[in-house]
């Protein structure tokens, strides 16, 4: 019933703010995806209201509790003004790879899509891609 009720919730907001109907929330390029820090697009998510961009923070995956955070102790202290609302569309077994980890999202961000009820986040990412960040010990093997 759980995720009867979730994939409800996605087609709606789907279909709210999707700017042709039947255009996916998850049809974009990622291509020219502009590289910024979760600190620049907090400070200032205007700016990057409808663009493509690859950021790196703290993933948390919990069910309702999908969320990009500056670092660990604002997922520990739910420090919602030091994130963003992570919106996904990948695999479980890349769910379990990037959960409670530091990873480098790339995604589309809105200023608003569900913001109606007053909550903290600096907007939402849609993302259809994650990859758990590199240490400094692995990008030395390269």
């Amino acid at each position: 019933m759980k995720y009867f009720l979730i994939t409800i919730f996605l087609l709606g907001l789907n279909n709210c703010i999707a700017q042709n109907p039947g255009e996916s929330l998850f049809e974009f390029s990622e291509k020219n995806a502009e590289k910024i820090s979760l600190i620049q697009l907090i400070a200032n998510p205007e700016k990057y209201d409808g663009k493509v961009i690859q950021v790196k923070g703290f993933l948390s995956l919990e069910f309702e509790g999908h969320a990009l955070y500056l670092q660990k102790d604002d997922y520990e202290y739910f420090n919602r003004k030091n994130g963003v609302s992570i919106l996904a569309s990948i695999s479980t077994e890349e769910k379990k790879n990037c959960h409670l980890k530091f990873v480098t999202v790339t995604g589309k961000f809105y200023l608003k899509l569900y913001n109606k009820m007053g909550t903290d986040w600096a907007g939402w990412l849609i993302t259809k891609n994650m990859d758990p960040a590199l240490t400094r010990e692995e990008l030395k093997k390269i």
